[in-house]
């Protein structure tokens, strides 16, 4: 069996705290399919590959996709 990549999408940031520097991520989550709801109401934002160099292109700032 083939094993396939699963990219979710999540922010990053980096800033200083008392001249230190910390970083800090999250995964953005949205309401769950019918397949997940029985475990949670939320889960996280699955990217289709398709938008993997669009989502991770830092020049990039349309919040659309």
């Amino acid at each position: 069996m083939q094993e396939e990549l699963l990219a979710l999408a999540g922010l990053w940031e980096m800033c200083q705290l008392e001249g230190q520097p910390l970083l800090s991520c999250t995964i953005i989550t949205t309401t769950a399919n019918a397949m997940m709801q029985k475990y949670h109401h939320r889960m996280p934002v699955i990217l289709p590959k398709d938008s993997w160099q669009s989502w991770l292109d830092p020049e990039i700032e349309d919040e659309s996709f």
